[in-house]
């Protein structure tokens, strides 16, 4: 029946009977130890082999504990291995200084094996935790990269037969113009406008990826910031239904150097958003204005609000924030995209809410 071993150690001293100590007790514990003379062969015995804890002497020849480990801590292989140094030095100075180097445990010399037995369980334990949490999070990227592939392919797959059915639509609304019932053009142009919507979140969808990975080029050009609001008011107004509206313009020109697209569809991100946790007969203010160094785009409502302990997180991917009662529709992206593309601009995306007072979303823009 094969040894159950618990856990490989490297015992590093320059004194063979402190090594073979080590070897003989630990060993008895069920441990596999590797000895090395040195800091510079404990390194190479590192190259060659994993270990899940090293003990180590502090004062040795060549390379002494103190360059060992803090070479150990600055390799990204090493550096999660626990190392239990061991010192005959009671000074504070070489104390600290073995703790600064990256030393997990201290012990004196003469050594208390059992006490040697525990800290290097305890060490074990450490480095066992550290590696299921990294084979949790390799997993988990694996997944995240499987899925983002699956997105992408399913994102493209669907485009171009959605693009054939706004085209038709179109088509068929110019051929029904004045022939078929008003009700029909409505219903007509209901389908068109859902289709139109589900193909600007395929393209949200793409963009968020490129904006990730910093492969979308920002197509920048000098505008106004009042037109792109302008703009943006005009794609948005269906969604007004009863809700009063206040636009804000600055005195004067407010220039700005940005990618009008990205920029005028993040704004619009955010109206949508504005009119989907609203009520009907909710007020929205959108504007610009001058702030220190820099210059603001804002949609601010009256709005239930949101709580502070949320609003991390309704920046995130698929999170669709809000409060109870508030219209929840969409698929979480608005937010993502507005902090991505504020983020390629050198901006942000600034947030004022809490319950009970609305909330007011700013595309901070460097001047």
């Amino acid at each position: 029946m094969a040894k159950r071993v618990l856990g490989r150690v490297l015992v590093v001293d320059d004194e063979p009977l402190n090594r073979d100590l080590l070897e003989i007790a630990l060993s008895a514990a069920k441990y596999v130890v590797v000895q090395a003379q040195d800091g510079q062969q404990a390194l190479e015995m590192l190259k060659k082999e994993p270990f899940d804890v090293i003990v180590m002497d502090l004062m040795m020849p060549v390379m002494d504990g103190f360059e060992a480990c803090r070479r150990i801590k600055a390799n990204p292989l090493y550096k999660q291995i626990p190392v239990i140094v061991a010192t005959a030095a009671d000074d504070r100075k070489s104390r600290l200084r073995a703790i600064e180097c990256g030393a997990s445990e201290l012990l004196n010399k003469p050594l208390d094996l059992h006490e040697v037995e525990l800290r290097v369980a305890n060490g074990v334990k450490m480095k066992r935790l550290y590696d299921e949490v990294q084979q949790n999070y390799q997993e988990l990227q694996r997944l995240q990269l499987h899925r983002d592939n699956l997105t992408n392919m399913l994102v493209h797959d669907i485009r171009s037969p959605l693009t054939a059915i706004v085209g038709f639509h179109q088509l068929l609304r110019m051929d029904l113009e004045g022939v078929a019932p008003p009700e029909t053009l409505d219903y007509l142009d209901v389908a068109s406008e859902s289709a139109a919507k589900i193909a600007r979140m395929l393209t949200e969808l793409l963009d968020i990826r490129r904006l990730e990975e910093g492969k979308l080029k920002l197509q920048r050009a000098s505008i106004e910031l009042p037109e792109l609001v302008s703009g943006a008011l005009a794609g948005t107004r269906t969604q007004f239904e009863d809700r009063t509206l206040e636009v804000i313009a600055p005195v004067g020109h407010c220039l700005s150097s940005v990618d009008k697209d990205l920029l005028g569809r993040a704004l619009e991100n955010l109206i949508s958003n504005a009119c989907k946790h609203t009520q009907s007969t909710a007020h929205i203010r959108v504007g610009v204005r001058a702030v220190a160094s820099a210059v603001e785009i804002f949609v601010a409502d009256n709005g239930p609000g949101i709580a502070v302990e949320q609003q991390d997180a309704i920046f995130e991917r698929f999170n669709q924030g809000g409060v109870e009662g508030a219209r929840m529709r969409g698929c979480g992206l608005g937010l993502t995209f507005c902090r991505l593309v504020m983020k390629a601009h050198g901006g942000t995306v600034l947030l004022d809410s809490g319950p009970g007072r609305g909330s007011e979303f700013s595309l901070h823009l460097p001047a």
